[in-house]
């Protein structure tokens, strides 16, 4: 069987690292080694999978009423649209989201300490599932991630039943690395070690095709008897290995003795099998490699802290910030959530306004005079390091705001043996305005005051259709300068064929008038001639630079 078309798209888009669709039933009935036929490796590096299978439940479920696109909350990771609510999810940091899923006093009875167990297993698998997108896929995303590998040389286990048939059912199935390992290919020096490894196993489908998710395999290190490192997990579906075969091929993780990230998944990555379940179906285990480690107790007490003090920046520009672990870990990552106060003078980027659109519902739509953003909104330790750094963005614009504004950083969650120095966990940066940003000289119309609240043309009449949540009944988003430009909306210094001028103007067959039930006074529709005319809208908001930059490791 091969998937369709648009089955394999609809794979490609909530793919976390390597996604492989392979037929696995294409064997004799008594399920005996066959040879399959198997569609080559899709690779996707980002973790909207894995956020609909963490994250997105717990969201949909406590913060659905607010979290959408166009809701009151700040941020739309609950939207119904997967796709949507996973880019809100890491504009807004899931250090912050956890934060507030913790707050009894930021939405009760949805958030408050009842959700602490849950939100910081989130938090863990989170963290953990960003250390690993960093070390597999990093700069390498776009390569093919395919692996030719003798897969005979991997050590294998006994076959266990799959146990279900039907779309909905999950099993958890686990192999006892003592007793389930066949005795090919065990490396001489290995000793049993009382460890096991499980995997989750769900039936799915998608337009008509049934598929087995295979996702989160878990090292039980409860009651181990040593120290291990496992490198490298493959499967077999009735006796078949599968090609090409790289969601879990890069898995390389160490864990102590009853470790206290026992619950943490040691990968998370998901692999599609397509083809109708079976009550006979089997699936084995092959793993690369199994070492024994005494790596003595488990490392405590170690303390991450912000090394920069406060300070101003200029207006324009990344910048870079450090942070510290008091000493090295040597067995494993630390990674560290950067989070950002709200109420803050200057602005984030993920900051909305309420205003009311057409039908007069309460909605929340992006600024148009956003401030900053912060590009790393986690930063990760490797084993042995030490100093680990992230990037802010001040985003370079012509408004005139009067005096500095200023923002507050924090360290947010902590993942692995350390935590966060409550002396020196955040800091304050001002950005300065200087001198860049002159007042507008008398007569001067800008488009900070043609979008002023409540008064503002662009603010009273226009936001209403033309914001970030309603754009697609709208056309267009008037908060965002480069979209009026890129569409010819506004031609600087030329208002007679901008189409906004046209519009307001009266119209024509193909530009209807706007807008649509009131109309604009001749004041109003002078200041918005005026700031086209005189070609202010060149240099405001941006001074040429409208495209903030982007980072291999977050973006």
């Amino acid at each position: 069987m091969k998937a369709s078309k648009k089955l394999i798209q609809t794979m490609v888009f909530v793919a976390i690292f390597t996604t492989i669709p392979m037929t696995y039933n294409s064997c004799s009935s008594d399920h005996s080694e066959g040879a399959g036929e198997f569609a080559s490796s899709l690779k996707a590096c980002d973790l909207t999978n894995y956020y609909s299978r963490t994250w997105y439940p717990f969201v949909r479920r406590q913060c659905a009423s607010c979290h959408f696109a166009g809701g009151e909350g700040s941020g739309a990771f609950a939207d119904p649209s997967l796709g949507n609510a996973y880019a809100a999810f890491r504009l807004k940091g899931f250090s912050t989201v956890g934060r507030f899923a913790q707050d009894p006093g930021h939405k009760p009875p949805y958030t408050g300490l009842q959700n602490s167990a849950e939100v910081t297993n989130l938090m863990k698998r989170w963290a953990e599932a960003e250390i690993e997108a960093e070390k597999n896929c990093g700069d390498a995303a776009t390569s093919d991630g395919r692996v030719k590998e003798d897969f005979s040389q991997w050590m294998r286990t006994t076959s266990k039943a799959v146990g279900g048939n039907q779309v909905g059912d999950t099993m958890y199935i686990e192999w006892n690395l003592n007793t389930d390992l066949l005795p090919d290919n065990i490396p001489e020096e290995y000793t049993a070690s009382g460890a096991k490894v499980g995997i989750s196993i769900a039936i799915a489908e998608t337009e008509g095709d049934v598929y087995y998710e295979i996702f989160d395999p878990v090292l039980d290190m409860a009651g181990a008897a040593t120290d291990l490192r496992i490198e490298g997990l493959a499967f077999r579906l009735n006796g078949v290995i599968i090609d090409n075969q790289t969601t879990f091929y890069k898995v390389n993780e160490t864990r102590y003795i009853n470790d206290r990230n026992n619950d943490v998944p040691i990968s998370s990555g998901a692999m599609i099998a397509l083809g109708t379940p079976r009550s006979s179906d089997v699936i084995s285990l092959q793993i690369k490699d199994l070492e024994n480690l005494d790596l003595g107790p488990q490392p405590d007490g170690i303390e991450v802290f912000m090394v920069d003090s406060d300070q101003v920046v200029s207006e324009s520009g990344t910048y870079t910030f450090t942070v510290r672990l008091t000493a090295p870990v040597p067995s494993t990552e630390v990674s560290v959530a950067i989070e950002d106060t709200n109420n803050n003078d200057a602005k984030d980027e993920d900051d909305r306004m309420r205003i009311q659109n057409k039908e007069g519902d309460d909605i929340d739509v992006k600024l148009f005079d956003w401030d900053y953003r912060i590009i790393d909104r986690n930063v990760i330790f490797g084993f042995g390091e030490t100093q680990a750094t992230f990037r802010v963005w001040i985003r370079p614009d012509d408004r005139h705001e009067p005096g500095n504004e200023s923002f507050e950083i924090n360290l947010g969650f902590v993942n692995g043996p350390a935590e966060a120095d409550t002396s020196k966990d955040s800091i304050q940066v001002t950005i300065d305005e200087g001198s860049s940003d002159p007042a507008p000289a008398p007569g001067e119309v800008t488009y900070s005051m043609l979008m002023a609240q409540p008064s503002g043309p662009f603010f009273a009449e226009c936001i209403k259709c033309h914001n970030s949540t309603d754009a697609q009944v709208g056309g267009y988003d008037i908060t965002n300068y480069d979209n009026l430009i890129a569409d010819g909306i506004v031609i600087a210094q030329d208002y007679a064929n901008s189409k906004m001028h046209i519009r307001l103007m009266g119209g024509n067959a193909q530009l209807p008038r706007m807008p649509i039930n009131s109309s604009l006074d001749s004041t109003q529709i002078q200041m918005i001639r005026k700031w086209i005319g005189d070609g202010g809208l060149a240099k405001d908001p941006f001074d040429g630079s409208s495209i903030y930059p982007g980072s291999a490791k977050n973006d």
